[in-house]
C-alpha cells in the first residue's frame, strides 16, 4: 500500500510539472522605455533689422515671409525686399506644413509681436524660426536714418 501511495504522489508530481511548464508566466508589470523620445523644437529668436540685412544681402538660403493682416486698413510701407514672399497669416500655417525643415524661416509683420507669434506657433514642427525686431516700421526706420539698402538678388532659375 505505501508504494502505491509514493507512484500516485509520483504522477501527481509530475502532472502538476508537465502543466505548469506548458503554462505562460504572466507580467505584472509593464515595460518602461529606457529612453524617451522627445519632440526636437525648432529655435524662436528674435532678429534686429541689420542683422536681418546683412541676412538678406549675404544671399541666406531662408524661407522669407512678410505677415500681412487682411484686417489692417494702414499702407504697408515695406521696402522691396529680395526673395520675400508675401502671405496671410491665416495662410501661414498651411504654408508652415510645406516648409523645408532645414532651412530656416525669418518672418516678418508690421510691429514685429504677429511674426514673433506665428514663430512660437511653426516651432513645433522643428523649424528654426526668426522674427524681426519692431517688424516693417522699425526696419524702415532704420533702413531711411542709416542709408541701409538690399543687394538685389539675381533671378532664381527654378522660381
Amino acid at each position: 500500500m505505501d508504494r502505491v501511495i509514493r507512484i500516485i504522489a509520483l504522477m501527481l508530481f509530475l502532472s502538476f510539472i508537465i502543466v505548469g511548464c506548458g503554462e505562460k508566466k504572466k507580467e505584472t508589470f509593464s515595460h518602461v522605455p529606457e529612453k524617451i523620445e522627445m519632440i526636437q523644437k525648432g529655435l524662436v529668436q528674435p532678429i534686429s533689422a541689420r542683422t536681418f540685412i546683412d541676412s538678406i544681402n549675404g544671399m541666406a538660403d531662408i524661407n522669407l515671409y512678410f505677415l500681412h493682416d487682411p484686417t489692417n486698413i494702414e499702407p504697408v510701407s515695406l521696402p522691396p525686399v529680395p526673395g520675400m514672399v508675401e502671405v496671410s497669416m491665416g495662410d501661414m500655417f498651411y504654408v508652415a506644413e510645406t516648409l523645408d525643415t532645414k532651412k530656416p524661416l525669418f518672418l516678418i509683420s508690421l510691429y514685429g509681436s504677429d511674426s514673433k507669434r506665428m514663430c512660437d506657433e511653426t516651432a513645433s514642427r522643428g523649424i528654426d524660426s526668426y522674427f524681426l525686431v519692431g517688424g516693417t516700421y522699425q526696419l524702415s526706420k532704420e533702413m531711411n536714418e542709416k542709408g541701409w539698402k538690399f543687394i538685389p538678388r539675381p533671378a532664381h532659375p527654378h522660381r
